[in-house]
């Protein structure tokens, strides 16, 4: 199902941002000294058996301190997923709610849903090592080349054609609850994008995180990587900002800064399930969805959300653009918003792409039926249109075996990804 909202075209009223100072020495050496005293006074059997968690708290993460429960769940994880991967495969063919699912999609559902509300998230440390773990080159797109970038605060990933032709340039920013994951996480997804969009190239930013770097840090950090592109030559016309998740509201607060302080806009915004809307999560799809989407646990999304927050406004319009003036909205350049039908987060995503529509801003929302938040993560539930979208691994046979490989009908996960290359090469973006 496609749902098109055609559009054309509030006072900027930002916040002052405090810049971020360097600590003074005296506060280092007594932040070393506490840290020391943390090691030697609160470290336990179950930190001194886990030996990952010890840098929590070299690095001050004071909610990874090791604890019988904590080890518990870890140790009870592996047993809740398998318990999943069996309701999976037992009740697949059974209660599948949508007929877009597949039963490997509700198979994948039920083991991620079984992480979320089984992982011991308390311990952000050992969540985040989880959640940061790349993904394997064979599962990558072929004909694509993944170079890492470190130059100052700019960090991340160039994504690229092998023959590259166009100078048309994707700034991506990962999804992850503001706190989880990196830009080598999503290396698919994007690689999907650069693929399915027409072989632009995107730069994956790998922003800085809570809990060291709460707000405005990832938003401080975009405007940085925003005027690096722009110094390498690359023109604003030829740039489309998009992200997933936290990743879609980095990129629409993104917007909202380029707009406050005059400069030139990108051409458009290509946005998956952005998260547009903080705390108290209101909206009714908060619960009427929730039985069907793998992000369900409430207290893990208001503990990552208040860690990134830090105290600032939940109505600020750069920590939930749904909130923003009609100034802000009229002024944003086309935008292109996916939002899964069975998401918890559908109903403030589609009040934003509503109050966009009349502050006369260009938007095409396109709801994917029965899908999930960020679905385009499912891509290994549904077989691609051709066989250039197929990972590595499965290139050597995409000549043996293509209708096994592929399907003529793109489905939930692969149609949204054909709507995404027609808008951007649209008359209005980089047509």
């Amino acid at each position: 199902m496609q749902r098109d909202i055609e559009m054309s075209a509030v006072e900027d009223r930002l916040p002052d941002r405090v810049a971020l100072r360097a600590p003074a020495q005296e506060s280092i050496d007594v932040e070393v000294g506490r840290i020391r005293e943390v090691e030697s006074s609160e470290e336990t059997c179950w930190s001194k058996a886990c030996p990952n968690c010890r840098p929590a708290f070299q690095e001050g993460f004071e909610l990874s301190a090791c604890s019988a429960g904590c080890t518990c769940g870890w140790l009870c994880l592996p047993i809740h997923l398998a318990f999943g991967c069996c309701k999976g495969l037992l009740c697949g063919r059974l209660r599948r709610h949508f007929p877009e699912w597949s039963w490997s999609y509700y198979i994948g559902l039920q083991i991620m849903k079984s992480l979320a509300s089984n992982v011991p998230y308390r311990n952000l440390y050992a969540v985040q090592v989880l959640t940061d773990a790349p993904m394997p080159t064979p599962i990558i797109p072929p004909e694509l080349t993944v170079r890492q970038v470190s130059e100052g605060n700019v960090r991340g990933e160039w994504t690229e054609p092998t023959k590259l032709q166009t100078a048309k340039t994707l700034v991506y920013f990962h999804g992850g609850a503001f706190v989880l994951c990196r830009a080598r996480t999503e290396r698919m997804i994007v690689g999907n994008l650069v693929k399915a969009l027409g072989g632009c190239r995107a730069f994956n930013v790998d922003y800085p995180k809570p809990p060291h770097s709460p707000f405005p840090a990832a938003l401080e950090n975009a405007l940085e990587v925003w005027d690096w592109l722009l110094a390498q030559g690359i023109r604003p016309e030829d740039v489309v900002v998009s992200g997933d998740s936290a990743g879609g509201n980095l990129a629409l607060s993104l917007l909202f800064r380029l707009q406050a302080r005059g400069s030139s806009m990108p051409a458009g915004a290509v946005l998956l399930s952005p998260w547009v809307e903080m705390l108290p999560f209101s909206s009714p799809s908060w619960t009427d969805n929730a039985p069907y989407d793998y992000i369900g646990q409430r207290s893990m999304m208001e503990q990552f959300v208040s860690m990134y927050t830090s105290g600032a406004s939940h109505s600020d319009p750069l920590v939930a653009p749904l909130h923003a003036s009609t100034q802000q909205l009229s002024a944003l350049p086309p935008l292109w918003i996916s939002v899964g039908g069975a998401e918890m987060l559908r109903s403030s995503i589609e009040g934003f792409a509503f109050r966009a529509h009349q502050a006369n801003c260009e938007v095409r929302l396109y709801v994917g039926p029965g899908m999930p938040h960020v679905y385009q993560l499912c891509f290994w539930a549904y077989r691609p249109p051709n066989a250039n979208l197929l990972p590595r691994c499965c290139w050597s046979c995409r000549y043996l075996c293509p209708a096994t490989c592929t399907r003529e009908d793109p489905g939930p996960v692969w149609e949204p990804m054909e709507q995404a290359r027609h808008f951007v090469w649209s008359r209005k973006v980089w047509g």
